[in-house]
């Protein structure tokens, strides 16, 4: 029968009974699911089941039915599952230990896929014996007695099938039930058990995904269920010659994707060894496996816990023997027939059934899809551990490094501000950094935020908050890594290095002179007698640097904490930047201002919002207008939001002083050596006059920032003075107008009338002044 006259394959399984031995294993599920799925009106499947560790048949049928690899099917219709029907035997047994009441029953079978084998490469011959050899044989026996039969399919992996591995897209994308193959090696080697591994790296693998082989063998069923005679088809279901990968290529990759991909439970760092020669393979796995096995599993005993390393890591090591064979070997595998299959697909069968679909996916972004099947469906562990997981991999990162001298975190001063004095140590914590993580990874984004502020203690912001909580976690682990902890304060640009007052960003103090600068910030809400503490970068990568060498040398293994702000002689008040940045804007004006820069400082709220929205918001939104009539794009309001938001979220510094401690980060100074002071001496912003510090800041905002070189300065000057003029100019005419109308309103020039002012306020009342006595 030719391919165009076949019906199509589901129609093919319409009504018909299934016979299936292997069922439960990894292929033999994804089948029974496929069937089910895609060809949901089959009639019934039988599944040859045995007893196993005292569970019967029929609790093993109902925990077979409940695996998540059914989930869609359930979706669709969980009736289906009650078409899988379980015959007791053992494909160990003569008959497959079928009862001849059980064999009658399946008269009507007209299917029968054998999938039963034992994948054990060390499996004792006898038993190896009864399971692959003679049960085919007994199959024979009993398919001879179905008059109904048409295909009869027998599956030999690694034959037929060399190495199944996780699926593409089906039942789940990456989904497996088993740790054979690649998924066996990324398990081992990703929870830090495998330290060795056995194997040439130029040795080529044939990989096939388990959809792909379960699709190709259903299209072969349908084929042989209607061609004329008895020949016997074989299909190497393997994937073309190109897509083989080498070990070498599949271990480089797994080393890649430990990283992003890993287990959340891990006894150390994954970092394995691949070798070709024998000996060295002996003497690393005793040296890197099994004596630290050893000692976790001594470990274990000590803390009353089951030892479990060394037995996974025999199993592993028993395993990577039995497969020694197949990664020092090559084969070319013959697979004409399985490809010349998808010819005869017919095209409305093409979308179920299609099963090329694994020669266009890359092969790294399948290791990765089967890595988190791996953690999904063997590890159940969920996609929202990620976060943590990553987490545990660079602390086991950092414990693996021997040459380890020290690890500098930096936080900021501000993250203990409920305390007026700000001393060199941790403080204790505001809440469970562990329960908070959690919460985060956890609770919905929305109910986090309602909560957020009670639960914050009050704090700020979360800025502050969060990096309290990793001083925590700092401290917690400063016993075993050794760490210092290092707070700047308000962050400011440079003095010398790279370049005088380099900057690349808005933050602090430079921001504030950029937005009033460019006329674009009219009103400042601060407190202008109170200090802020700023501390230029050059000094804190300086001092920075300097801690870092001092434990590095090992002196101490105690966590220091070193708070990086300037003395208090030189904390500068809101009111001093104002003035200093008052003076510096007709000398360093910026290219481009919306209107001349003139600002307001108070420390009133509504006499903020009032002079906010009278001289910042009004003229942003006629500013604005007149852009959209010119068809050009309105941000001045845009900026001025953001501006007020920034305001908003630093007034609760800029209305508080604290006392930061700085002996520690001082007394850094006495431990650089002479040779060293030139390169690393951080007090050069003690010396530096303020003024001549904050035009500087100011020049480097228009350089870095803006981008404003200093040859435009002359133009940028004019533009200035023109706007200066436009602004007296505007001032006059209001001033005038309002002057004038005053006059002109209520007569204010004509003295001749004494009660001229009780008059027209009599007026203003509505009151007539007969009626006063």
């Amino acid at each position: 029968m030719k391919p165009f006259e076949l019906p199509a394959i589901a129609d093919f399984f319409r009504g018909r009974e299934i016979f299936i031995t292997g069922g439960t294993g990894f292929l033999g599920k994804a089948i029974i699911e496929k069937i089910l799925y895609s060809c949901p009106d089959v009639k019934r499947i039988y599944l040859l089941l045995r007893c196993k560790k005292s569970v019967s048949v029929c609790d093993r049928l109902v925990k077979f039915k409940s695996n998540q690899i059914f989930n869609r099917v359930r979706e669709r219709d969980e009736s289906l599952l009650d078409k899988i029907e379980a015959l007791p035997g053992d494909s160990m047994c003569l008959k497959l230990g079928l009862s001849e009441e059980d064999i009658e029953k399946m008269e009507n079978v007209s299917v029968i896929i054998n999938s039963a084998a034992s994948v054990r490469f060390d499996e004792p011959l006898g038993q190896a014996v009864f399971m692959n050899t003679r049960s085919a044989r007994e199959l024979c026996l009993i398919a001879e007695k179905l008059k109904n039969l048409k295909v009869l399919i027998r599956s030999l992996r690694s034959i037929i099938l060399f190495l199944v591995t996780p699926s593409v897209k089906e039942p789940f994308e990456g989904w497996v039930d088993n740790f054979n193959g690649i998924t066996g090696i990324l398990a081992a080697g990703g929870s830090g058990l495998a330290r060795a591994l056995y194997g040439s790296t130029k040795v080529k693998n044939n990989f096939q995904p388990l959809d792909v082989c379960v699709r190709s063998l259903l299209v072969a069923t349908w084929k042989r269920g209607r061609a004329i005679g008895n020949e016997m088809a074989v299909y190497n279901c393997a994937c073309s010659k190109e897509r083989e990968v080498q070990i070498g290529e599949v271990f480089s990759n797994c080393c890649k994707i430990c990283v992003d991909v890993p287990l959340d439970e891990m006894i150390w760092l994954p970092n394995a060894t691949l070798t070709t020669c024998f000996y060295f393979y002996k003497i690393i796995l005793f040296l890197f496996q099994v004596f630290p096995g050893m000692i976790f599993d001594f470990v274990l005993k000590i803390i009353k816990k089951k030892p479990i390393a060394l037995f996974i890591m025999r199993k592993f090591h028993f395993a990577s023997s039995s497969l020694s064979y197949f990664m020092f070997r090559d084969w070319l595998f013959v697979n004409d027939n399985c490809f010349n299959l998808m010819n005869d697909i017919k095209n409305e069968d093409m979308e179920a059934f299609g099963f090329d679909f694994y020669e266009s996916i890359g092969i790294m972004e399948y290791m990765y899809q089967s890595s988190l099947g791996g953690r999904r469906y063997l590890m159940n562990q969920p996609d929202e551990n990620l976060p943590r997981a990553r987490r545990n991999y660079r602390i086991f990162w950092l414990l693996d490094r021997g040459n380890l001298k020290v690890l500098v975190h930096i936080s900021t001063t501000y993250c203990n501000t409920n305390y007026p004095v700000i001393e060199e140590k941790v403080y204790p914590p505001l809440a469970d950094w562990r329960e908070t993580i959690k919460m985060a990874e956890s609770v919905d984004t929305d109910i986090l935020e309602i909560i957020a502020k009670k639960y914050m203690d009050f704090q700020p912001n979360t800025y502050t908050f969060t990096k309290h909580l990793a001083e925590q976690i700092m401290n917690e682990w400063s016993g075993k890594l050794p760490i210092i902890i290092f707070r700047p304060s308000i962050m400011a640009p440079s003095v010398k290095e790279p370049f005088e007052g380099w900057v690349d960003n808005f933050n602090g103090i430079i921001g504030l002179v950029v937005a009033g600068g460019s006329g674009i910030a009219r009103v400042y809400y601060f407190s202008q007698k109170i200090k802020g503490n700023f501390q230029p970068l050059d000094v804190c990568v300086r001092s920075l640097l300097v801690a870092t060498w001092k434990h590095g040398q090992g002196i101490s293994n105690n966590m220091v904490v070193y708070n990086c702000a300037c003395s208090r002689e030189k904390e500068i008040s809101g009111g001093e930047i104002f003035s200093i940045c008052s003076k510096a804007k007709s000398e360093i004006p910026f290219n481009e201002m919306i209107w001349l820069p003139n600002a307001t400082v108070t420390s009133y709220y509504f006499f903020y919002k009032f002079i906010l929205f009278l001289f910042q918001v009004f003229p942003g939104m006629i500013f604005d207008l007149i852009l959209k009539i010119c068809n050009k794009k309105a941000i001045v309001l845009f900026f001025m939001r953001k501006f007020h938001y920034a305001t908003c979220a630093l007034s609760y510094f800029l209305f508080k002083s604290w006392y930061i401690v700085t002996e520690n980060y001082c007394n850094l100074m006495n431990d650089i050596k002479n040779e060293d002071v030139e390169e690393f001496r951080f007090d050069l912003y003690e010396s530096f006059d303020l003024k001549e510090y904050m035009y500087q800041s100011t020049l480097g905002g228009r350089r870095y920032l803006l981008n404003q070189p200093d040859e435009d300065l002359p133009q940028a000057r004019r533009n200035y003075r023109i706007f200066w003029l436009l602004d007296r100019g505007v001032k006059l005419i209001f001033w005038s107008s309002l002057i004038y109308f005053l006059i002109t309103r209520y007569d204010l020039l004509n003295f001749s009338n004494d009660n001229i002012l009780l008059h027209h306020s009599l007026k203003i009342l509505n009151i007539s002044s007969t009626s006063l006595p």
